[in-house]
């Protein structure tokens, strides 16, 4: 009892400041990352904590159990950035894009920001032009045999997202949002806090600066291009495709048409609400 009531005295004593990137996906969320995680030490000393990650930089793994209502692992990595001596924290994985619709990751957030002694949130998006952001995210989904580019560009158009439920890997599920202003003022509502949002195409010094614009003078070290999650080309989709077919019989010839045409769909049917959502 005494101890808990230390640790509560502690955390009131010693603020830390929340911010939460949330992407969008193909936004230049793993560029950043990367910069970040490889530039932890130097934020750490600036009083920025960026919980280093081996192998990939993202924090999915905690992103994940976000998704599913847990809090318990947020209050531990923000004590974990109060006993470094921080008073920020950043918290990046593009999966939490979920956030957009799912009142269960943004109570989870909510509920560890007040266990773990959070003084302010502050929620970072970056938004892409729709349609070149569903040609970007078709040629990923590729990567893991989603190519029905029919169901994908009905679902966008018809509902403005993509969800897929348990994909695999870990992650619960995938949500992909393309009517911007009305899932950024719904999620304004809901959380009853305004999302800081960026555009993509404001690229320089590199995709995604603006949400460490604050503490841009701690980037001592800029990835290389290896670092950009980069998307094929249709050709090499269809033959990463063949392969994915190949490996359970089916030899038949892979062809993928009409991704520029439907891109083109999704650029026009969201072009308003991307432009409003801008200005939010």
């Amino acid at each position: 009892m005494i101890a808990k009531a230390k640790r509560v005295l502690w955390r009131k004593l010693n603020p830390i400041k929340l911010i939460v990137h949330i992407g969008l996906h193909k936004t230049g969320s793993t560029y950043l990352q990367h910069i970040l995680n490889e530039n932890s030490d130097n934020l750490q000393k600036r009083g920025v904590y960026y919980q280093r990650q081996e192998g990939y930089p993202a924090h999915h793994r905690l992103a994940w159990r976000i998704l599913l209502n847990e809090h318990e692992p947020l209050v531990w990595l923000i004590d974990e950035a109060r006993n470094a001596n921080c008073d920020t924290l950043i918290l990046s994985s593009e999966d939490l894009e979920g956030i957009l619709y799912d009142d269960r990751p943004l109570e989870a957030i909510q509920r560890a920001a007040i266990q773990g002694g959070v003084s302010e949130i502050e929620y970072h998006v970056v938004l892409r032009e729709p349609g070149a952001a569903f040609a970007s995210l078709y040629k990923e989904l590729a990567k893991h045999t989603y190519v029905d580019l029919l169901a994908l560009v009905h679902s966008v158009v018809r509902r403005g997202f993509i969800h897929m439920a348990e994909p695999g890997g870990g992650v619960p599920y995938w949500y992909y949002s393309f009517d911007h202003a009305r899932d950024l003022k719904n999620f304004a509502r809901r959380s009853g806090c305004k999302p800081i949002i960026h555009d993509f195409k404001n690229m320089e010094p590199f995709p995604g600066w603006q949400v460490i614009a604050n503490h841009i003078d701690s980037i001592k070290f800029i990835a290389g291009d290896n670092a950009m999650n980069k998307s094929h080309s249709l050709d090499k989709t269809a033959k990463l495709f063949q392969e994915h077919l190949s490996q359970i019989g089916i030899t038949d010839p892979v062809k993928i048409d009409n991704l520029e045409k439907f891109s083109l769909k999704v650029s026009k049917e969201f072009a308003d609400s991307h432009a409003e959502a801008l200005t939010l």
